[in-house]
């Protein structure tokens, strides 16, 4: 994306930004009534055990967004049973989209398109709703988010510890919610065929790359595999 031009107003003003953006997610946790789906997750497996959790206990209907259920299950142990501590984790998973947003944003050269660029990864209005639900999307959203903000940095720096960072992020998107599979699939993918696009330039070794691909990717599908057996 070219040498960035860094301008200290563009930070502050993203951060403005980004707290305005929270400031409506936190509204919302806290002013919109609880929905269907947010009610049965709690009532059919936030109230399970943890391994009942983990291991997708019946009834087998896809509310069991299981990262989601985990840190929802956590929430309301620590802080009591309500609407809002039932969000609490999806909402804090909005600071790292936010984050995120910016970093990615940044990357662009130009203030003018570093903040546009900001602006339109979080003016989706759909992305607010799922961050104050109790549900895994936005959780999904926020780590897949940070595994492409990884990955980028792993081909501009080729610095090998953002590929385990891309990887574990996506493999934890998936995690929140089973339908983020398909994109982690795609990432291995495109690293193979990046991998394979540098040729006789490349300067990591197979097994450099494909250590983390192989370790993430087999515990992401035993994790996947146990609740689908």
């Amino acid at each position: 994306m070219g040498k960035q031009i860094r301008k200290r107003y563009v930070i502050w003003l993203m951060l403005a930004l980004g707290a305005i953006f929270f400031s409506l997610v936190l509204l919302r946790a806290l002013r919109v009534p609880l929905t269907h789906d947010e009610a049965y997750t709690y009532l059919h497996y936030v109230r399970q055990n943890w391994l009942g959790i983990i291991l997708y206990k019946p009834p087998h209907i896809p509310n069991n967004h299981i990262l989601n259920t985990l840190l929802a299950k956590i929430s309301v142990n620590i802080f009591g049973l309500s609407d809002f501590n039932l969000r609490l984790p999806n909402l804090l998973a909005s600071i790292i989209y936010f984050r995120y947003a910016a970093a990615i944003a940044r990357k662009f050269r130009f203030p003018g398109v570093q903040i546009a660029a900001f602006l339109i990864l979080c003016l989706q209005l759909y992305f607010i709703d799922f961050f104050a639900m109790a549900r895994g999307y936005g959780m999904g959203l926020a780590l897949s988010l940070a595994s492409i903000f990884h990955l980028y940095s792993y081909r501009e720096l080729n610095n090998g510890h953002h590929i385990w960072r891309t990887l574990l992020f996506a493999a934890f998107a998936v995690y929140a919610n089973f339908i983020f599979l398909y994109s982690y699939l795609a990432l291995v993918a495109l690293i193979l065929i990046l991998y394979l696009a540098e040729g006789e330039s490349q300067t990591k070794s197979l097994g450099t790359l494909w250590r983390p691909v192989g370790i993430v990717t087999g515990v992401l599908a035993l994790l996947i595999f146990i609740p689908l057996r």
